[in-house]
């Protein structure tokens, strides 16, 4: 069933474990290219990186990572949204269980067209 963020739909929650290859900023958001099988890569996006900064969490290039993502609809870019990400035991939450921004407030949709 998907999920509505306000802005995106949601679907298709799935765990990914895997090793963390690089970390990019574009425009002030932080992606990750991660390796998820042999020769298999996925890019995800964790978020601002103002939030990721303010977390006790760091994240580095050659951590062994286990996320809860999210598929946005449509998704042409092959980027998957991440909920959760947790880093040698210790857990960023990024988005709710309706995939919410948590560094953000909710404005439902029917309050604006």
């Amino acid at each position: 069933m998907p999920y509505n963020s306000n802005r995106l739909i949601f679907a298709n929650p799935a765990r990914m474990n895997g090793t963390i290859n690089s970390l990019a900023v574009n425009n002030g958001q932080v992606f990750a290219n991660v390796a998820v099988g042999a020769g298999d890569t996925r890019n995800v996006y964790l978020g601002p990186l103002w939030y990721l900064e303010r977390q006790d969490v760091t994240i580095s290039p050659g951590d062994i990572v286990v996320m809860d993502v999210l598929t946005p609809l449509p998704n042409p870019n092959k980027v998957f949204y991440v909920e959760r990400l947790t880093d040698n035991a210790n857990t960023i939450v990024l988005r709710d269980d309706t995939g919410q921004e948590v560094w953000s407030p909710y404005v439902p949709r029917t309050l604006f067209p």
